[in-house]
């Protein structure tokens, strides 16, 4: 189900781009692609906006796209955009 895949994706998320890059991406967009792969993206948020109204220095930076399995949980894509 979804939440089973949030839970597999933000595992090996956190552990390879670190947590706080991967959380300030929520909320994520998840799909099942014709029941055949969880495809879960991350979203910009509006702290960039934010940080360039308030005179600060904004931190440009990309999403991560992830696939999984559904029937076992595999990894079959992982990259995260700059």
């Amino acid at each position: 189900n979804e939440e089973t895949a949030v839970d597999i994706a933000e595992e090996i998320l956190f552990e390879t781009y670190g947590r706080s890059r991967i959380e300030d991406q929520r909320p994520y967009e998840v799909r099942l692609l014709g029941n055949k792969v969880w495809s879960l993206k991350g979203t910009l948020n509006n702290s960039t906006l934010e940080k360039l109204v308030s005179g600060g220095m904004p931190e440009f930076g990309g999403t991560f796209e992830i696939d999984i399995d559904p029937r076992d949980g595999k990894i079959l894509k992982i990259i995260h955009y700059k």
